[in-house]
This record gives C-alpha cells, structure tokens and sequence, in this order.
C-alpha cells in the first residue's frame, strides 16, 4: 500500500505497510463474508451492502462492501461502454483521496466478467468511525463544534468544486462526523455521486437542502456551512443559494424515521 497523500486519522490502516501476503489473505476472508459471515445491512434493488472484518497488517479492519445491481436493461447496455458501477465509485473515491480530501479509504474493487460486460462488482472500503451527519445531536453540541463541522462540509464541498469536480449528492447522510482532537470532522462517504466536471454551487445547494430537514435545523447552520464555503465573502451565487434555503417546509416525521442509524458507504 503506498503512502497517503495526507493523514487519515480515521483510517486503521493509516500508517500500516499491507503486503501482497496480507492482500492474499484477504480473499478467503471476503468469501466467507458474503458468504453470510457478514452483516448484511442492505439489500433492495439497488443492490447489497454488507458490513465486516478484514485482517490486514496484523490489524482488524472495519470494512464496508457495496454490491450493485442492475435493474433495467438499459443498465446493462450503458455500462457495456463505461466502468460498471463499483469500479465508477472506486474511480471517484480515488481522485479524491489522492488530491488530500477527507473521504472513506478505498481498499478493494473486484469483477466478475462474460466477454465485455461485467456479470457481478464489488467494491470494499474501510468503514470511518462515528455517526451520519443526519443522525448527530447538533443541538448537544458546543457552538464552536457545530459551527466547524458544518463550515468543514461547506470546505470541503469548495475544495471539489476547485478540483474540477461536483459533488451533485452532498446530502446529510453522505458525510461522518469523525471525532477528532475534541471537535467533528466531516468524512466524506458514497462518493459515486461525484460528477467530473465543474458545476459551481451544485454540492453547496444538494447539502442545504438535506440540512434544513435535520432533526435540529437552525437558520444560523446555513451561514456556518455558507462561511466555510466561502471564507472571503459570499458571491452573489452563496447569497442567493443561502436565501432560497432559511425558510425550509417541515418534514415529515415519518421520513426522518425512516433513515438508517448508521452509514451505507
């Protein structure tokens, strides 16, 4: 494993030198897994996620492994000319992660092909301790925590966008808030939803719109994630996104309880 581009202190892995033996190792591991050795915390049509354990490095790791699936025939056909499904979310993890942005750590990506089209993917990454967004008590917190974690999405959403890239699936349940030296930090998950090419205000627009229906919604968390977006002063572009999203309509309770308790990455 090469060395990474910038600390992960939310990786198991983040110092460790995993050897081709430890890969090896690995297979049997993963069989058993899916085999039913695993939680499967997901299935529908969508496809299959699976939450386990790895050894790796002499450590146990805390994984995560998503198993798309098809649905439609038009499916099976577009992808005949693109990267299957895990591979695109390896892909995009992997521009991300290497360009020093907090996301969830790529670990393996396998295929399974008949001639040209991929019968069966998998994609597996280290799993980040802590809780959704979506599902973190903002009102327990100290205001100076609440207020950088929500301005480091904000952060981080521009650092894409500066990339190259946008990140059209921003919501609440697609960030952990990893505890880190007595404040949260935002870890980026499921970022298939990345999008390569410019598209300036995109993220920032899908993460308000997710925000506004959190559970302890304030209108100040829209000018910290506004502040962190924008640090040397709103565009005409923040002002109106900011503005479109202080009213929010309410939400419905029974959505709200309808959310998983932890990540699916």
């Amino acid at each position: 494993m090469c060395a990474l581009p910038a600390p992960r202190p939310w990786s198991t892995l983040n110092a460790a030198n995993v050897s081709q033996q430890d890969w090896d190792g690995a297979w049997p591991q993963l069989e058993a897994g899916l085999a039913g050795g695993w939680n499967r915390i997901k299935a529908d049509r969508s496809g299959d996620i699976y939450t386990g354990t790895l050894r790796l490095a002499g450590q146990d790791v805390q994984v995560f492994a998503k198993r798309p699936r098809r649905t439609r025939t038009v499916q099976w056909l577009v992808d005949l000319f693109r990267p299957a499904r895990a591979r695109r979310a390896w892909k995009k993890t992997w521009m991300l992660f290497s360009r020093g942005l907090p996301t969830e750590i790529p670990l393996l990506v396998l295929e399974r092909r008949r001639g040209p089209a991929v019968t069966d993917n998998l994609v597996v990454f280290e799993a980040v301790p802590g809780s959704t967004l979506f599902h973190v008590d903002l009102d327990g917190l100290d205001e100076a925590v609440r207020r950088d974690l929500l301005g480091g999405v904000g952060e981080v959403i521009r650092a894409i966008e500066r990339s190259g890239f946008t990140h059209i699936d921003a919501k609440t349940t697609n960030w952990i808030a990893f505890p880190d030296a007595g404040g949260l930090r935002p870890v980026m998950l499921d970022c298939d939803g990345v999008r390569l090419y410019p598209w300036p205000g995109a993220g920032l627009r899908r993460f308000l719109r997710a925000l506004v229906r959190h559970p302890h919604f304030r209108p100040g968390d829209i000018h910290a994630v506004c502040d962190g977006y924008a640090p040397e002063g709103w565009s005409r572009r923040v002002r109106r996104i900011s503005r479109q999203h202080e009213t929010p309509s309410p939400r419905p309770p029974a959505v709200a309880a309808a959310q998983p308790a932890r990540h699916a990455s």
